[in-house]
Formats: structure tokens, C-alpha cells, sequence
């Protein structure tokens, strides 16, 4: 994660709430460019991964795993709440399908009687 969102390349201090314009870029993946104005022909630029004595690795060679191998699924009690909206119209019917096929998770079971015997 970078470390540098405020300054850009020259020093500068970045207003973000004036960012107009945010551009991300294959080619610099540790860069943001950003423009205060539709106007502004060039882009500021912003070195969010300043490189230190310590960093061995670039963001781009960072090898990422998936965090689920299969959709996580919802309690049971939620999944029968929201077939109860679909069945009262309060869902749109070209969603029902979604909603029907979710799959019930046992996990989630758990998760919820924690809650509840706070």
C-alpha cells in the first residue's frame, strides 16, 4: 500500500477534494495523475510508492490469491427474508432468480447466534 497521497512530484501539497480528473496507469502502477481542472492539459503526478532501502518487491510483481474459491453464502434466516421481499413484489422479479439461487451458508448460522447473545 503506498504511503505518499498529499505531495506531488514537485512538491506540491494535493487538494483532493479539487481533483477533477484521477487517472491510473498500467505502465506506472505505483503513480496516480490526477488534474484540479477540465481545462489543464497535463496531469499532476503523484509517487504513491516512494522506493526505500527496504523495498525488495515492486507492486506490480505482488502475486495476489483469491480470498473465496466459491461465493460465500448468507444465513438461512436471510435468505428466507429475502425470498418473503420477493414473493411481496418489493424486488424487482428479473432479480428473483438471483435471490433464489443464493446459496445458505452454516457459518453464517454461527455468526448470527453470536450476535444475538450479546
Amino acid at each position: 500500500m503506498g504511503n505518499n497521497f498529499n505531495k506531488n512530484t514537485f512538491g506540491q501539497k494535493v487538494v483532493w477534494k479539487d481533483v477533477k480528473v484521477l487517472k491510473v496507469s498500467k505502465e506506472h502502477p505505483d503513480r496516480l495523475f490526477y488534474k484540479t481542472s477540465y481545462e489543464e492539459k497535463d496531469f499532476g503526478e503523484i509517487i504513491v510508492m516512494n522506493k526505500t532501502r527496504n523495498a525488495k518487491r515492486k507492486s506490480c510483481d505482488l502475486e495476489l490469491s483469491k480470498l473465496y474459491t466459491e461465493p460465500p453464502g448468507i444465513s438461512k434466516e436471510k435468505r428466507k427474508d429475502l425470498i418473503h421481499l420477493c414473493e411481496s413484489k418489493l424486488i424487482p422479479e428479473n432479480y428473483h432468480y438471483f435471490f433464489e439461487n443464493l446459496k445458505v451458508s452454516s457459518s453464517c448460522v454461527a455468526e448470527v447466534n453470536d450476535e444475538n447473545s450479546d
